[in-house]
């Protein structure tokens, strides 16, 4: 007697064998999934064999799918299929008079269900329904692509493949067609995820979601290296058909795509493992336990093998697809309605730089695409650029001639895929697939870096006229020079993230002065650049961190910038980079701070300083004297509400604000805080705020909490600290743990001949404002100015202190505040063992 339950419990023993052998390092992904597919393999036979063994000249049992391909994991379906006769099967029911293969049928399913081998239904077909059922769906048909007969009638399964292979040719070139249709809609889909940059699909390499890419369905994922085979093995069942091209995919390349698709099975194994189901996102907070798994110490390093993994099998894919799609003339996916740009190679399959870089700067003037072969052609010839042709003139002109162009992006990043790029400027190689490991880039740092330049082009043709039409303007009054100094800025202006040298600006600007010389740039143009890299975090800092209506702080930017051509470029280069950051990183209120900092620093460079950044405070005409004045107005500018508070000065009154904005789940975006005598001493106090879901708060919100500040400004006590933080804030989700934060407390006087600016670093967490104050308080220090930012899991935190009563604080002082909030905000880092 065949038992389900020890079947069940057989194949479950055989699962955690395999994954202690993963885990271990003893096998791979592919050898874990052959093994275990072999495994439910002879416990399948086992039940058929019991339950329709007196029918094994009449049925055959086929696999599918992935047991067809024998690569399941832990928590795969089972892909199968019973091959019957016509006197078993009429396509709708089990004929009468059959009724011991009607109970053996029903005792296969009822057995598949005890044994939780993933089967919802127990699929019948005759040998003339397979040719049928393939040709009307075509899921089924590409599951049957991976068909091999597991057990029974050798006669029905030959009986199959005749009727298969007599379906028309003219069907089989659709089916190829529908395949590349269908995966150019899986990226599509993507582009609507809120994470993914995907773009255009295969047509010049696409782009990768990093935060938590999905390891089957995203560009260059399992399914890419699947679509390849499935077409190529459909192809070659054409009659007539063409050989596909060895020479233009060699052994190499197939064996390079091979592992890299080992790679993701092993990667899918351990996450199903890690994830206790079948979840296909390699979700953040899993990344770095499977990395450690795989031996990495540094979760980057493991999603930089990951996305060189991807990057293969894109490659692969796109190769056999538009090798089948040529000789079949149709479309092959993510092709484009334009001419192609074709390289003739030697005999020995060589190509010269030189054609390589004349054929990138084609595609960027004319809009034409490379053709495949070409694209080919540059991946295996990369690695001869050599110094020589480095310092070409020739070859630097075309290069500048590119980075200054409105298809840049496009073909920087075709020149990236390619290895193009990375062995002409070998500068960028470091930033390659390099990812930061937190929330808050969404992309790969080269890939930040082409949307960046990308991003010059669109704010000149007024794509993001709504969020600045100061840099709209600016972009779009550029001259070519401008463009080329901006590009070449942008290009470099993060591969210090690479090395992370401790002289960042330095570094930054000799590189700039180094490479930017070698393409070309000169005299002002060479220097601009180098500036820009070098202070491409001046205006967003500023804007970030510092109070903006201060004058010192418009006196202290305005003597770093040398002229107002150089704050044209900056203000261009920080948007750019901004948005490059990834969707929805830059908030409204940022871009108004910004645009805000450069009238105010253009007024001043132009002498009219004191005509536009010096305003007096007027109390509003509804404030009545003495009492608690609070205001809550929409600020659509800023995408958020302006809270203002009027009220007579007292002790621990920010801190009781802070708590009770916290307590409400409001999320503080900036603040300002003065003091004023005008008769009787009152505190001023200034929020830049939103509501618990990143919105301008309704008038019923509005309005309660209102009454909720009211009641915390007129009471005389301290606030007490969160027992429990608000459901929705980020930092009560426990996947954000697994991103680092080091804690860092910052001092400098030099920002202000009144105040202290310090500069906090912490884990965002619910009550961190409130905790900041009480410490303030504590140590007996006045707020003049905050500016209270979220970077993902991240708060960066900065305020003008001075003790209280006024004067900044000593350098000896520093130290003991330091202590008292590293105290509240150092925690032990999340380390890969």
């Amino acid at each position: 007697m065949v038992n389900p339950i020890e079947i069940k419990k057989h194949i479950t023993q055989e699962k955690e064998s395999l994954l202690d052998a993963l885990r271990a390092g003893d096998i791979d992904g592919a050898q874990a999934s052959s093994n275990l597919s072999h495994s439910v393999d002879d416990s399948l036979i086992q039940l058929v064999e019991h339950h329709l063994g007196a029918f094994k000249d009449k049925i055959a049992v086929v696999m599918t799918g992935a047991n067809g391909r024998e690569e399941i994991c832990p928590h795969s379906d089972l892909d199968m299929f019973l091959l019957v006769d016509d006197t078993l099967f009429d396509g709708q029911k089990i004929p009468d008079g059959q009724d011991e293969y009607s109970e053996g049928f029903g005792g296969l399913y009822y057995a598949l269900m005890d044994t939780r081998m993933g089967i919802s239904s127990l699929v019948m077909r005759t040998p003339t329904h397979c040719a049928e059922d393939i040709v009307a769906d075509q899921e089924t048909w590409t599951q049957m692509l991976d068909r091999r007969k597991l057990w029974g009638s050798d006669a029905k399964y030959e009986e199959m493949e005749r009727k298969i292979a007599a379906i028309d040719t003219k069907k089989r070139v659709a089916f190829i067609t529908d395949k590349f249709a269908e995966y150019d809609k899986r990226l599509d889909k993507l582009t609507q995820e809120t994470q993914s940059t995907v773009k255009d699909g295969m047509a010049y390499g696409g782009r990768f979601a990093i935060v938590e890419p999905n390891i089957k369905n995203s560009y260059g994922g399992l399914r890419g290296f699947q679509t390849a085979k499935w077409v190529s093995d459909e192809y070659k069942n054409i009659p007539g058909a063409n050989p596909l091209s060895t020479t233009l995919i060699s052994e190499d390349d197939k064996n390079a795509a091979e592992m890299a698709y080992t790679n993701l099975l092993t990667i899918r194994w351990h996450m199903h493992d890690a994830a206790g189901s079948e979840d296909d996102k390699l979700h953040s907070h899993v990344q770095p336990e499977i990395a450690s798994r795989m031996g990495y110490t540094d979760v980057s390093e493991f999603m930089r093998d990951y996305f060189q993994s991807t990057h293969e099998i894109a490659h692969h894919a796109k190769m056999v697809c538009c090798d089948v799609a040529e000789n079949l003339k149709v479309k092959p996916p993510g092709a484009e309605d334009a001419q192609m740009i074709m390289i003739t190679a030697n005999e020995d399959g060589s190509v010269s730089p030189l054609q390589m870089m004349t054929a990138f700067k084609e595609r960027t003037d004319n809009g034409k695409v490379l053709h495949h072969t070409t694209m080919q052609h540059i991946k295996h010839n990369a690695h001869t650029i050599d110094d020589t042709f480095r310092h070409s003139p020739e070859a630097n002109r075309m290069m500048l001639d590119i980075l200054s162009s409105d298809n840049a992006e496009d073909t920087l990043v075709r020149m990236n895929r390619l290895d193009f790029l990375p062995n002409f400027i070998p500068e960028v190689a470091g930033i390659q697939r390099l990812m930061q490991f937190d929330p808050y880039h969404a992309y790969t740092v080269d890939d930040h870096t082409f949307n960046a330049i990308g991003n010059v082009s669109r704010l000149a043709h007024g794509e993001y006229e709504n969020l600045s039409q100061t840099a709209t303007e600016l972009a779009q009054n550029l001259s070519q020079q401008d463009r080329a100094v901006l590009g070449v800025a942008l290009l470099l202006h993060d591969v210090h993230k690479a090395d992370q040298p401790d002289n960042m600006k330095t570094y930054n600007a000799q590189l700039v002065q180094n490479i930017g010389s070698r393409l070309g740039l000169k005299d002002d143009a060479l220097d601009q650049a180098s500036w820009l890299a070098e202070n491409h975090f001046l205006l967003k800092h500023t804007a970030r961190y510092q109070d903006i209506e201060d004058t010192a702080t418009i006196d202290s930017f305005t003597e770093k910038v040398p002229d107002i051509k150089h704050l044209e470029l900056l203000r261009i280069m920080t948007l750019a980079d901004t948005l490059a950051l990834g969707p929805g990183r830059l908030k409204p209120h940022a871009t108004y701070r910004a645009d805000s900092i450069f009238e105010k620093a253009k007024n001043q460079m132009m002498g009219m300083s004191d005509q536009f950044n010096k305003r007096s405070f007027t109390l509003p005409d509804d404030y009545n004297d003495g009492e608690p004045y609070v205001r809550i107005s929409p600020n659509k500018a800023l995408g958020a509400d302006v809270l203002t508070i009027i009220t007579p000065d007292k002790p621990y009154l920010m801190e009781n604000i802070a708590a009770t904005l916290e307590q409400s789940g409001t999320n503080v975006m900036n603040a300002r805080v003065k003091t004023i005598p005008n008769g009787s001493i009152r505190a001023v106090n200034n929020f830049v705020i939103q509501n618990d879901g990143g919105k301008q708060h309704s008038e019923r919100q509005a309005e309660a909490l209102k009454e909720k500040l009211i009641t915390a400004i007129q009471s005389s006590d301290r606030m007490p600290q969160l027992e429990k933080p608000p459901s929705n804030h980020p930092g009560t989700n426990p996947k954000n743990q697994v991103f680092p934060v080091q804690a860092e407390v910052n001092f400098t006087n030099a920002l202000s001949d009144d105040n202290t600016t310090v500069q906090i670093t912490a884990r965002d967490k619910a009550g961190l404002l409130h905790t900041l104050t009480r410490v303030f308080n504590d140590m007996d220090l006045e707020m003049q100015h905050a500016s209270l930012t979220r970077q993902g899991h991240k708060a960066v935190n900065v305020f003008q202190l001075h003790k209280r009563g006024g004067g900044q604080i000593s350098p000896t002082a520093q130290i003991a505040i330091k202590d008292a909030i590293m105290q509240h905000i150092a925690e032990e880092q999340p380390e890969i063992s």
